[in-house]
Order: structure tokens, then sequence, then C-alpha cells
């Protein structure tokens, strides 16, 4: 499979997987753990259908990393197991990193909108998840 193919098939899972999870967001308020339990297994999947050199380190570290934010109290759980399941989606921190800084900055940009506290995070992690995903698409 090469890269064009990937990125579409990537792009496809993350529309999938994401729109139940915005929906339920938007609607509730929280973020279902079947959603996310759905976010991690098409990450896993994507990985091993990508064909390459699966990026162990980078993921372990993620865990650690997210473990360690939510200890500090820097984010609640929920969000730590939200951004953990969408590791696998990525095989370099570059990406993974955008993604994490765009859609906390959509997410905070929201909150501070909208003059709220109890901000869904789905929804600018769609957006972030939009440009990182469907960039490479383009050029």
């Amino acid at each position: 499979m090469f890269d064009g193919d990937f990125e579409l098939v990537r792009l496809a899972a993350f529309l999938g997987v994401m729109l139940p999870a915005l929906v339920a967001n938007i609607r509730t308020g929280q973020l279902p753990n079947w959603s996310v339990g759905l976010i991690l297994v098409a990450g896993v999947v994507l990985a091993f259908l990508q064909g390459g050199e699966i990026p162990w380190i980078f993921w372990i570290a993620g865990v650690v990393g997210g473990v360690a934010l939510f200890v500090a109290r820097v984010v609640p759980a929920g969000v730590v197991k939200f951004l953990i399941a969408f590791l696998p989606w990525f095989f370099d921190p570059s990406a993974f990193l955008i993604f994490f800084t765009v859609g906390f900055l959509a997410t905070v940009l929201y909150g501070k909108v909208a003059g709220r506290t109890d901000i869904p995070i789905a929804p600018g992690f769609f957006v972030a998840g939009l440009g990182v995903f469907g960039m490479p698409l383009l050029g």
C-alpha cells in the first residue's frame, strides 16, 4: 500500500471513529469509553496496516507522559485516556505534538469564547485531526 492510499484510509478511519465520539461528546458533555476504545483499536489496526516499523518507544513515552500529566493534575483522566488512544495513529512525535497542540488550543479557545469551564474536547481534536490527517492528501 503506497502512502497516498494509506493517508486516505487513515483519514476515512479518523472520520469513522471520531464522528460518533464527536456527537456523543457534544450531546452529553462526556466522552464514552466505547468511543475511546474504538479510537484505540482503529489506531492499532492502522499501525499494523501501515507496514513499517512500529514506534514502540514513542508510544510508551506518550503513555508515560500522559500519565505524568494526569498525576501532576494538568489534565483530567478522560483527556489523558483520549490522547493515549490516539498514539497508535501517529508514527512520529512531531505529528502527534501538532495534533495535541492544535487540539488543545482549539478546545481552550472554544471554552474562552463560550465562557465555559466544562468544555467538550472532541470538537477541537476533530479539527486538529482533519488538519493533520488531511494535509498530506493535499500535496
